[in-house]
This record gives C-alpha cells, sequence and structure tokens, in this order.
C-alpha cells in the first residue's frame, strides 16, 4: 500500500511504476486498485497473474528495482518466511537492485552490498533510494550480477560446506 503511495511522487523527474506479478487474493487486488485509482495513479500500478518459475527471470530483468519490503512480524513469517529472502537473490542475480524493509537481520547480511537500499516505507525513504539507485543504476547492477556470479550462489556455499563437512 505504501509504495502505491509514492506513485504520486516523481523521482529525478521520472514517473515511478509498480508491477506485482504472482498470486493475490482477490479482495486485496481490489482495495490496491481502489487505493490507486483514489491517488490519481492507476496507469501506475499493474498486477500480473503468476508466472512459470522458469519463465520468471526473463520477465524480472525487464523491470528496474526489485522490491522485497514484506514486513517483519505479524503474519509474514508464516506466508513469507520460505521464500522472502530468495525473492532478493532472484533480484541481484537478474541485474536489479533490491529496495528492502530495514530490518536487524537484512542489515546484518546485506548493508555491505551496493545494490540492497533499505527503507521504512515512508515516502521520504523509497524516494531518497530510488533516486541513489537511479543516479548509480549501472554500476550497482553490474555489483548485483557480480555478487550472485561470485559468491552468493549455491555452488560457492555448497563447495565451502562440503568441506567443512568432510574435514
Amino acid at each position: 500500500e505504501q509504495l502505491i503511495d509514492v506513485l504520486e511522487t516523481k523521482v529525478n523527474n521520472r514517473q515511478l511504476t509498480l508491477t506485482l506479478i504472482g498470486p493475490i487474493q482477490s479482495g486485496y487486488k481490489e482495495s490496491l486498485l481502489k487505493r490507486a485509482e483514489q491517488l490519481g495513479v492507476t496507469n501506475y500500478v499493474s498486477i500480473k497473474e503468476g508466472v512459470p518459475y522458469s519463465k520468471l527471470h526473463h520477465i524480472t530483468r525487464a523491470f528496474d528495482v526489485g522490491i522485497a519490503t514484506h514486513l517483519p512480524g505479524k503474519k509474514a513469517i508464516y506466508n513469507l518466511g520460505a521464500t522472502s529472502s530468495n525473492k532478493i537473490y532472484e533480484y541481484a542475480a537478474a541485474g536489479l537492485p533490491v529496495l528492502l524493509f530495514d530490518t536487524e537481520h537484512y542489515q546484518q547480511y546485506l548493508a555491505e552490498r551496493d545494490w540492497a537500499f533499505f527503507t521504512d516505507l515512508t515516502c521520504e525513504s523509497v524516494v531518497t533510494s530510488v533516486s541513489n539507485i537511479i543516479e548509480r543504476y549501472e554500476g550497482i547492477s553490474a555489483s548485483a550480477i557480480r555478487d550472485i556470479t561470485n559468491e552468493l550462489n549455491y555452488d560457492s556455499v555448497f563447495n565451502q560446506t562440503i568441506d567443512q563437512i568432510l574435514a
């Protein structure tokens, strides 16, 4: 909901858009679209059906920023806990900077990554992050791909783990 509110604000003279892909309860979808209509930003919000996972990376690469801003607590751990952090790395693998909800956990593991941008979801915080992304996009994108390719991937983590197990 907070990201829809931000769509009223241009960032670095650019109009932001929000695209959500995946299953969504019809009532919640309608409430998001109603909010967009009330703010006059309907043209900047798109909610699409889920796609096969094998096609998701190709689709993701067409966007500019990955959003992983699920709020901690409440039911997020049960509804998203097993998959939400995967999105962070999927976005980075596609070369996208990632907008994250500012939590101690994510700060601990991702604060040093120049493609991770933390927000409290206030309009000011999101605009500041997106502005920083726009100003350094090419370098951030390359860094995200480099980190996934060289370090944050199954092979590199598995090889370190198996060496410890076998030692």
